[in-house]
């Protein structure tokens, strides 16, 4: 089994070419369809980009819009809970910048 992400670079995480190509092989419609290597490494980069704008949008709404401070703790540098109603809540405008 593949890995999702290259470990190259931890502090940001990229998706691999052969996801990418996983994903697409399964989708087409036409099996005889095809992309280059840049079309896939272009296509890995943007997923990747729109992966980690939408986990800081979430992570920033979580932060601010927290009513109880015990809810959920959040701490300056720790990670922030992140939950379904958080990436709901940031979509619409999300998928506009995109």
């Amino acid at each position: 089994m593949s890995r999702v992400f290259d470990a190259q670079d931890k502090a940001s995480p990229k998706i691999s070419v052969s996801t990418i190509k996983g994903i697409l092989r399964l989708h087409m419609q036409e099996k005889r369809t095809k992309m280059n290597s840049i079309s896939c490494e272009l296509t890995a980069e943007l997923l990747s980009s729109f992966v980690r704008e939408t986990i800081n949008r979430s992570a920033s709404y979580s932060k601010t819009e927290r009513e109880s401070p015990h809810e959920h703790s959040v701490v300056e540098g720790q990670n922030t809970d992140v939950c379904v109603d958080d990436l709901k809540a940031i979509l619409p405008q999300l998928l506009c910048d995109f």
